[in-house]
């Protein structure tokens, strides 16, 4: 039966309509049956989409799926589905194309309302394409707005496309506002209603972005004086600024905006931040040296050097996050240097993120293979991976491979026992510790 479905034609879009019982929305009465979709199902129980996929090429619309679902997709169609796990794709595919009705529909199926994908929750492709009414169904069922997929949050991935009706409902829905600063990204973007509703979520103004900029001064740049004016009162004074006032910090802005016009100007400043930032350092005053990079950063965003710098400094005061983004965004700067991947999987470490670390550590010996430091700590690494991990080598790296490396047959880790390998994993994350606070700029 499966066969004949998946031969079937289709006629034109003119076709007669009947009603579909689930929600009452009328679609081409050409689509089989539920019989015939259920026998069809059994019969494909391991191959489901080969006969979607084979329906889709007669279909005169891209949306069949919505078709199909809302119109065959009945109590005992769904709950088969759910069984396959395939209703959970389903919601990540509706939640992407802001089918609302459909996506409700599985979820009152038990479709999982936080179903992870490689591209995330429903919840964070619904943000992401702009889909309020989706995101609205999936927020009234329970969906995590603060679940992060990657590097980014759901709440972020709204600000960076601009939705604010997305940004509104998250808010609404309990997404933190005290974590990343969102505040900088709304005010960088020019969202007024963004920076109101974030503000009376409990938002701080006060803290700068990854280039040492304030909300205020973003707006300022990049906004309108409305939004200058709306920050105004939750900001603390700026010390560099004379006259704290809103126009007063206007001013203030623009003025330093010319300065970077003066190329002379700030290859000087520069260098003497970065003087100041080294000298700080030396004296193991990791904070004030972070301070200069990021005042070095406010004038030069592009360079590479400084992020590694300061993602040095985040690493030696054990803050892995910020050591992490930091060599991220080196990385995404100097793609071929091998310091941004050293700096990335010291961070990973510090994180405890082994997995992570050892292809950051792989790509760094790749571009630098005389190395010794980063040969050393992806050893290491690895180690702490068979340790966590005995039965199996990770990365399918080659075990005979790992052994020579290693210095001693695989055996051995499995003859050490619980107690032997705590130990030696907890001597190794200490020599690790070690190293990556050891690292120079």
């Amino acid at each position: 039966m499966a066969a004949a479905v998946g031969r079937s034609t289709f006629p034109s879009s003119a076709a007669p309509h009947r009603k579909c019982s689930l929600v009452g929305i009328s679609c081409p009465s050409y689509l089989p049956s539920t019989k015939d979709l259920a026998e069809g199902v059994r019969g494909e129980i391991l191959r489901p989409w080969s006969m979607l996929s084979n329906m889709a090429t007669s279909l005169p619309s891209s949306t069949f799926l919505t078709m199909v679902l809302i119109c065959i997709c009945n109590a005992e169609i769904a709950l088969f589905f759910i069984q396959l796990h395939l209703v959970y794709d389903y919601v990540l595919w509706y939640s992407d194309h802001g089918q609302s009705e459909i996506v409700k529909f599985l979820l009152s199926k038990g479709a999982d309302v936080d179903a992870m994908s490689d591209l995330g929750t429903p919840l964070l492709l619904a943000a992401l394409k702009g889909h309020p009414s989706t995101l609205k169904i999936l927020l009234q069922h329970g969906a995590d707005p603060n679940k992060v997929a990657g590097l980014f949050g759901i709440i972020d991935v709204a600000l960076h496309k601009s939705y604010v009706s997305c940004v509104k409902l998250l808010i609404q829905g309990g997404a933190n506002v005290s974590g990343i600063n969102h505040l900088a990204k709304a005010a960088e973007k020019g969202l007024t209603e963004a920076i109101k509703c974030l503000l009376e979520a409990g938002a701080n103004p006060n803290v700068v972005d990854r280039f040492g900029r304030l909300p205020i001064e973003l707006a300022v740049e990049y906004g309108t004086r409305e939004d200058v004016e709306i920050l105004f009162p939750f900001t603390s004074p700026i010390s560099t600024v004379a006259h704290w006032s809103v126009d007063g910090i206007i001013s203030h802005v623009q003025m330093e905006i010319k300065q970077l016009e003066d190329d002379n100007f700030v290859e000087k400043r520069i260098s003497d931040l970065k003087q100041q930032a080294a000298e700080a350092f030396k004296k193991q005053d990791y904070l004030n040296a972070s301070v200069f990079y990021t005042q070095a950063l406010k004038m030069d965003n592009f360079d590479a050097k400084l992020l590694s710098n300061r993602s040095l400094c985040w690493l030696r005061m054990g803050d892995g996050e910020r050591s992490y983004d930091d060599a991220t965004e080196c990385k995404k700067l100097q793609p071929m240097w091998a310091k941004a991947y050293y700096r990335q999987g010291a961070a990973q470490i510090l994180m405890e993120d082994y997995d992570d670390a050892y292809h950051s550590l792989l790509r760094a010996l790749e571009l630098d293979p005389g190395s010794q430091e980063i040969a050393k700590l992806l050893l290491e690494t690895i180690e702490v991976e068979l340790i966590l991990e005995p039965w199996l080598l990770p990365f399918g790296f080659p075990r005979d491979m790992a052994a020579g490396m290693l210095g001693t047959p695989m055996s051995h880790l499995g003859r050490l026992g619980y107690e032997g390998s705590l130990s030696r994993f907890d001597k190794l994350l200490a020599q690790m510790k070690v190293a990556i606070v050891g690292l120079e700029l």
